[in-house]
């Protein structure tokens, strides 16, 4: 590492004397410096070299966001220090190191970083922690940043430095600082010209519909790639967002251009052919390389004069609600869409086309969103737990930890066992932190060994992982590929079953076939334990599942899988099409017996009495349900938890006062007696009670009491039970006046006891004009506090008046009745003076 460092002509070698003068002045420091400045490969052999000179122990530890990155940078700095990739400067990747005793740089991908420092929170083997390509924000380089900090503070000999071509510098300075703000260094360079022009599709042509990208925009960007290689002087990069893309767009460019050399470039290939395409000498036929979005960060291809960007980006999502994650495609931010077409221009003017309209570049992102906001937290709670942060609490991150994110993490890993109720690590949280998978992978690993083995489990997991899932829907087939080395990523999945396979224990083969393959799967995710639904979604063209988590999804008709009753999910993803109602679709998986799925998920298992009450009698079942699957239903008597429950959701539903689904009978008794109390609450207040139907809702358990013990036996509630509910409100004593104050009935003149109607706004008693004849003074009760209405009615029962004003009847609108119905009417009395006659229901006397 003392050997003089070569890279004179990049820029960041200007200012490495001053990177060095900063960090030994305060082991702190952030660096802007622009895309092909030399920073990855320069500033961690500057900082080795450094501290041996001062005999300082420990390792320069730079993480990178990718492992073909990490790869990358390891190769190219050790060109620049005339060593062989191992011998002074290294790299150690998940399933893959290449690095001797004697090596003082180790590049390493952030996750590897974060597993360090959780396991020993003073990195011990390190002299110094630098964080490349921090603006990417994933989770993993978040995570690293938050717990080098801390290791930094608590050693005043670390060195930790944070570096990027576009972050927030401030943010981090802070971050990394103790008590006040680490020092900024930004590198500047003279770039190269830069020529930026869009070429958007057709209007007819869409980049994304319901299945992803369409055909029809990878064609356009393959023919857009086409026509600039024929302008370019250099290469030509082309930026699409996944290596299935990546395939598409390659091949469709070579099969048009037999005389072009294409090249592919994204995470799932080999290293040796990631590595060929960065160390390609300048050929003598155009060169197009398509590549995935890795080429936005550390990575530098030579040659590249022009870049193709379609515009997209695939990024995590996580649906918490449901329990899917998956990659999204969406546009790209503004940030990363800058970073690419900055590749252009690394080492001559260069040219940038963007496949998108000019008026969707101000509608972008500026920046993407940081992974900890829509990602799943499992992985990232239990690290946080092992370090001794329990829920984050206690260190500071980037951007704290979504709190609903937070939260499902948490319970997540409670249900894995690896965290008790305060949060804390547990003995198994340990063995689960231990295994470098996420923790449910490593649940799957651990217990799926006792059953069949341990090296079918590591075979498993690494084929669950996220890089080696292989093709297809059909996980028994893509593991017999990989057995066969017929996938692409046979090498590499190999290396990460037999690395995992060391973790496992010692167990049986008790579960041999597919029966073994489900069940590791089924414990890596149990709350995808999936039953066929009895009806197809989007009629016989994709067949329905219910799943554990609540959620629903679906997979075509056509898949040999839609057979299986019960399956075992290992990929499901969110989409906007060819999905059942929920949006999800069932990427792979494999069929899985009711036994071996009620095993895997026995700690989702529960049991439940549900009630229903319909005209007026409980009928009460015991569920046995895995998840939100319902797997058994009986009948049984119910209890007093699950009445409890019937009535909320009579209430929650407006079920308890009067109406076509009341869970009581409400007969005219009961509502009268309602209507009584109501007009007595109204005019009087206390004590008498309100029995609206808000009120009725917010006691529904208290006036319902009469007739919980006859649902409890299972018996009918009878039809009084209202009426009886109602009455055991009335308060004592006054309740004795209740008669008094809200008389049923009301007795008129004639002698006859006319029933109140207290339906209405107001009381209201009906009557014929003849029986109410010399009836001036309107009836009040509720003690004199309200009146009683009169509906004078005609021989026929038809309405002559509705009045509260008696006298002012009698004498001015009864002459003009009169007038009108005597002729109509002439058996019955008519009299000219209302006042003096006498009240009768009678007709008059027969003349003889």
């Amino acid at each position: 590492m003392s050997r003089r460092l070569r890279g004179a002509g990049l820029p960041v070698s200007g200012r490495l004397d001053d990177i060095v003068a900063r960090v030994e002045d305060g082991h702190r420091l952030v660096v802007q410096a622009p895309p092909g400045s030399g920073k990855t490969a320069l500033i961690p052999a500057a900082i080795a070299a450094w501290l041996s000179e001062r005999g300082r122990p420990g390792r320069v530890w730079c993480t990178q966001p990718r492992r073909v990155a990490a790869r990358a940078a390891a190769h190219y700095a050790a060109t620049l220090t005339r060593t062989r990739p191992g011998e002074d400067i290294g790299y150690t990747v998940r399933g893959e190191h290449r690095i001797g005793t004697e090596a003082r740089v180790e590049f390493c991908t952030a996750g590897i970083v974060t597993r360090r420092l959780a396991a020993d929170p003073f990195a011990s083997g390190a002299a110094a922690i630098i964080l490349d390509e921090v603006h990417e924000r994933s989770l993993d380089t978040d995570l690293a940043c938050a717990l080098a900090a801390e290791a930094g503070r608590a050693r005043d000999d670390l060195v930790v430095i944070a570096m990027s071509a576009t972050l927030d510098a401030e943010r981090f300075a802070q971050l990394l600082g103790d008590g006040r703000p680490a020092p900024i260094l930004t590198v500047s360079t003279a770039t190269h010209p830069l020529d930026v022009t869009y070429a958007p599709p057709p209007r007819q042509i869409v980049p994304l519909d319901a299945r992803g990208v369409t055909d029809g925009f990878l064609s356009h960007v393959a023919t857009t790639a086409t026509r600039e290689i024929a302008r370019a002087d250099g290469d030509v990069l082309v930026i699409v967002p996944g290596a299935r893309e990546v395939d598409r767009v390659a091949r469709a460019i070579a099969q048009a251009n037999p005389d072009y050399r294409v090249d592919r470039l994204h995470g799932s290939l080999p290293f040796r052919e990631q590595q060929r395409v960065l160390d390609a000498e300048p050929a003598a036929r155009p060169r197009v390389v398509v590549s995935t979005a890795i080429t936005e960060s550390a990575l530098t291809i030579p040659g590249i004069r022009c870049v193709v960007d379609s515009g997209l980006a695939r990024v995590p999502r996580y649906d918490h609600a449901r329990g899917m994650g998956g990659l999204a495609t969406v546009l790209a931010s503004k940030a990363a869409a800058t970073q690419r077409a900055g590749r252009a221009a690394r080492e001559a003017p260069g040219r940038a086309v963007r496949c998108l309209d000019e008026a969707t570049w101000p509608k972008l992102a500026a920046y993407p969103d940081p992974e900890i906001a829509v990602s799943d937290l499992a992985d990232a709670v239990l690290t946080l737990a092992a370090w001794g942060a329990p829920g984050g609490v206690g260190i500071d991150l980037v951007d704290p930890l979504p709190e609903a994110a937070r939260e499902r993490a948490v319970a997540t890993l409670r249900g894995l066992g690896a965290l008790d109720e305060a949060g804390a690590l547990t003995d198994v949280g340990r063995r689960l932190h231990d295994v470098p998978v996420d923790p449910r992978l490593a649940r799957a690993l651990l217990e799926g060994a006792e059953r069949v083995g341990g090296r079918l489990a590591g075979e498993v997991v690494a084929l669950l992982s996220e890089d080696a899932r292989g093709r297809g829907d059909d996980l028994a087939s893509a593991l017999t590929r990989m057995r066969r080395g017929e996938d692409p990523q046979a090498a590499s999945w190999r290396r990460q079953a037999a690395r995992l396979s060391r973790y496992a224990p010692t167990g049986t083969q008790e579960l041999r076939g597919s029966d073994a393959l489900a069940w590791v799967v089924a414990l890596a995710y149990p709350e995808r334990l999936a039953r066929r639904r009895s009806t197809s979604a989007q009629g016989q063209r994709r067949i329905g599942y219910a799943l554990a988590s609540g959620s629903g999804a679906s997979i075509a008709a056509t898949s040999h899988l839609a057979g299986a009753q019960w399956l075992a999910i290992a990929d499901i993803s969110r989409t906007g099409g060819h999905a059942d109602a929920s949006g999800a679709v069932i990427r792979q998986g494999v069929p899985i017996s009711e036994e071996l799925a009620l095993n895997a998920g026995r700690h989702l298992m529960t049991s439940r009495v549900t009630t229903t009450i319909e005209r007026g009698r409980a009928r009460s079942q015991a569920v046995r349900s895995l998840g939100a699957i319902e797997c058994a239903r009986v009948a049984c008597d119910p209890d007093d938890a699950s009445l409890a429950r019937a009535i909320d959701e009579a209430v929650a539903r407006d079920r308890i006062g009067p109406g076509p689904h009341a869970i009581l009978s409400w007969p005219s008794s009961a509502l009268d007696l309602r209507a009584r109390l109501t007009l007595l609450h109204a005019a009087i207040g206390e004590p008498w009670p309100d029995v609206s139907d808000a009120q009725l809702r917010a006691n529904a358990h208290e006036w319902f009491a009469l007739a919980w013990q006859r649902l409890r036996a299972g018996r009918r509630i009878p039809a009084e039970a209202s009426l009886d509910a109602l009455r055991a409100l009335l308060p004592w004593p006054e309740a004795a006046r209740l008669d008094e104050l809200a008389p049923t009935h009301l007795e008129l003149p004639s002698g006859r006891r006319a029933a109140i109607d207290y339906g209405a706004d107001k009381p209201c008693v009906r009557a014929k004009l003849q029986e109410c004849f010399g009836w001036a003074e309107t009836p009040r009760i509720a003690d004199g506090h309200v009146d009683v209405l009169i509906d004078l009615l005609d021989p026929a029962g038809r309405v002559l008046a509705h009045t509260g004003d008696l006298t002012y009847f009698w004498n001015n609108v009864y002459p003009a009745v009169r007038a009108e119905k005597r002729g109509r009417y002439p058996k019955h009395p008519w009299p000219e003076d209302p006042w003096t006659a006498q009240p009768s229901q009678r007709v008059n006397p027969r003349r003889r």
